[in-house]
């Protein structure tokens, strides 16, 4: 079954999030959140010479080429004209193309308590005095987690934190208290009714 939601916009819908009214929003503003969160965080990545974010962000964004910087590279890859911009231009669309029409919503849930899981940890781990990223004065938070999980996927892990840390603060609990635990039942209520909107619609 397909699912409205989106792995970065879920927590942006009022059927999901208890916190939130979207009343006098316009119909796509969550999509255009989660496309503004994914636009952000690869530009990072590749301007900082990561050679697989550029793909890897237009798998992840339906709406890649509304974003200036992945237009340009695109136009400038087709000015160049070379064997190797043709072969990338061919590389981008197999990566544009590969996961449209192809998650579930019974798959968005699975992918969404993984990466709330994620969340979590990092959250933990902030709490124990780490920093986010690796330095000479010790280990991060990004480092640690995908080495507990025995991944390779720092990058994943930054973008779930970034994505979920400015959704907390736009439209998640208040941060008084035990601010962490009512993050994490926040994020248990949302995922049980993203869960149970897939059982009531199947």
């Amino acid at each position: 079954m397909a699912t409205p939601f989106g792995r970065f916009s879920y927590f942006y819908f009022r059927e999901i999030n208890p916190l939130l009214s979207n009343d006098g929003l316009p119909e796509d503003w969550a999509d255009q959140a989660a496309h503004n969160n994914l636009s952000t965080h690869y530009q990072r990545e590749h301007e900082t010479g990561n050679a697989e974010a550029f793909f890897e962000y237009a798998k992840a964004d339906g709406w890649a080429f509304r974003s200036p910087w992945f237009r340009a590279q695109v136009e400038a890859w087709r000015v160049q004209g070379t064997a190797d911009s043709i072969k990338k231009l061919r590389d981008l669309m197999k990566s544009y193309t590969a996961s449209q029409g192809k998650v579930t919503h019974k798959g968005l849930v699975e992918i969404v308590k993984r990466d709330q899981a994620m969340f979590k940890d990092v959250m933990r781990l902030r709490q124990m005095g780490l920093p986010l990223k690796t330095s000479r004065y010790g280990q991060g938070c990004y480092d640690r987690l995908a080495e507990d999980m025995d991944m390779k996927v720092q990058d994943t892990i930054e973008a779930v934190y970034k994505a979920y840390s400015k959704a907390v603060k736009s439209h998640g609990p208040e941060q008084k208290g035990d601010g962490m635990q009512a993050v994490f039942d926040w994020l248990d209520t949302m995922a049980q009714r993203l869960q149970n909107w897939g059982n009531e619609d199947s």
